[in-house]
């Protein structure tokens, strides 16, 4: 199935890449904050005080969340903006892969589940079909000749 991506959520954006901004600035303040504390003195220069490595810590983890929140945000305004005058981006989907023994997932609102008798179990490596061996309890692959 075909489908098109019109319009990205400036919200959305922000709240992802904000989390993940904080994340990595926290790593590469813990990192900054480490050298400070023991790499200069390896050069000749005093080591400083633990307190400037939470600090380098803080602020970068602070400093990389807003900045990356904010370049992703520009990202997808540009995007929204040139989605109107070029249609957007163009993507399929394909179905999703059924492993045997795996939990099911919660139906989604407005979609009929399948029969059990349609959701025929598949190979997730070739494709083709599963024939469940009772003996083993697993599923098994003629194409592959694996268990799955």
């Amino acid at each position: 199935m075909r489908y098109k991506l019109d319009h990205i959520s400036l919200g959305s954006v922000f709240k992802v890449t904000f989390v993940l901004g904080l994340i990595l600035g926290l790593i590469v303040g813990v990192l900054y904050g480490l050298i400070t504390m023991t790499g200069v003195a390896a050069y000749g220069f005093q080591a400083l005080p633990l307190g400037y490595g939470v600090v380098g810590a803080v602020a970068g983890g602070i400093v990389g969340g807003i900045l990356a929140a904010i370049i992703a945000v520009i990202y997808a305004l540009l995007y929204n903006t040139t989605a109107r005058i070029t249609g957007g981006l163009e993507f399929e989907l394909s179905e999703a892969v059924v492993y045997p023994g795996a939990p099911a997932a919660a139906p989604t609102p407005g979609y009929a589940a399948p029969r059990p008798a349609e959701a025929a179990p598949r190979c997730p490596r070739c494709g083709g079909p599963l024939r469940y061996i009772k003996d083993y309890e697993r599923w098994w692959c003629d194409n592959c000749r694996q268990y799955v």
